[in-house]
């Protein structure tokens, strides 16, 4: 599932450890009492069902036990403001470097190792956690803090990410109604989804002239998949390379979060120059979970796993396939 997020292979060679640091002052017996009990009782809790949020996120992003405790660290910060007293300022040589960083982490935490840190993990490419890098400042002694819908999600608030609102509309489900004739083109679909590979789902292309039955179908399929489907015009995704990078990012990460589907209109971008669909494609050649697609005659043409399927006209008397179980 890791291969959803990572796009390009990173490097072959990373130091696997880091360099001893220098001692650090002895600790208080109180601290590390504190510092016992709490490890006992992270341990308890990965044994209890269901499984603690923080948990089940480490296993779905197939985080390493220190990316996991990083990520707790910086979290902690969020859910208690006092959090902040309890860094010692002799841990990071700074009286005034009261805030999680990736020096304090592999100060403190079992099994740091570069690759934790490294742009291509899921701490930073997921948005896991957001790094404030001001200047020249380097990045392991920049201040940390989790994303916001991350903190959310630990804390039980299972809720889509702000920044979508303004972006993706949530498609109501009384318009997953199909014809007779759909309800072959929506088996067929499920048919082919179900024998892709799970670390690359293929993008569903839906091709016909009327619009309400290509987003039917896919509101449909997403319906007996138990996913909200959400919907966006593709001439609105974003031009920039940056923006779409990151929301593309983000998109992913809601797919670990969430089950969700996301339906892309580009009817209007059929015969339209190259240049005109070089947004779509970029975004659609990330991995970024179930996308349907819909066109009227061409196919969107992009480096990923595709398939086109057929969308006959819906009829007038249009009937309700029942849903099941996936």
């Amino acid at each position: 599932m890791l291969r959803w997020f990572c796009a390009d292979e990173p490097p072959t060679e990373i130091p696997r450890r880091i360099p001893v640091p220098p001692a650090l002052p002895p600790a208080a017996p109180a601290l590390d009492e504190g510092l016992r009990r709490a490890t006992e009782q992270r341990r308890t809790a990965e044994k209890i069902d269901p499984l603690p949020a923080l948990i089940t996120l480490a296993e779905r992003f197939e985080l390493s036990e220190f990316e996991r405790d990083t990520l707790l660290l910086c979290a902690a910060a969020e859910f208690d403001p006092a959090f902040a007293n309890l860094i010692r300022p002799g841990a990071q040589r700074s009286s005034a470097r009261t805030y999680p960083t990736f020096a304090l982490a592999m100060l403190a935490l079992d099994g740091a190792g570069w690759e934790a840190i490294s742009a291509h993990r899921p701490l930073r490419y997921a948005h896991l956690l957001e790094v404030n890098q001001p200047g020249a400042t380097p990045l392991t002694s920049s201040p940390l803090r989790t994303d916001e819908r991350v903190v959310a999600y630990l804390k039980g608030l299972n809720n889509p990410d702000e920044r979508f609102s303004s972006l993706l509309s949530l498609v109501d489900q009384e318009e997953s109604q199909v014809s007779e004739s759909q309800r072959a083109a929506v088996e067929s679909i499920l048919r082919r989804l179900g024998d892709a590979l799970q670390s690359a789902v293929p993008v569903v292309q839906l091709e016909g002239i009327d619009s309400g039955s290509k987003l039917a179908v896919a509101q449909q399929i997403s319906t007996i998949l138990k996913r909200q489907l959400y919907r966006v015009s593709a001439e609105e995704l974003p031009a920039q390379t940056a923006e779409l990078e990151t929301l593309a990012r983000l998109w992913a990460r809601e797919n670990f979060l969430l089950k969700v589907a996301l339906y892309i209109d580009a009817e209007n971008l059929d015969g339209a120059p190259d240049h005109s669909t070089a947004a779509l494609s970029r975004f659609l050649a990330r991995q970024v979970g179930l996308v349907f697609v819909g066109v009227r005659e061409a196919p969107v043409r992009f480096g990923g796993e595709t398939f086109t399927a057929e969308v006959n006209n819906r009829h007038p008397a249009s009937n309700t396939m029942p849903g099941r179980e996936c």
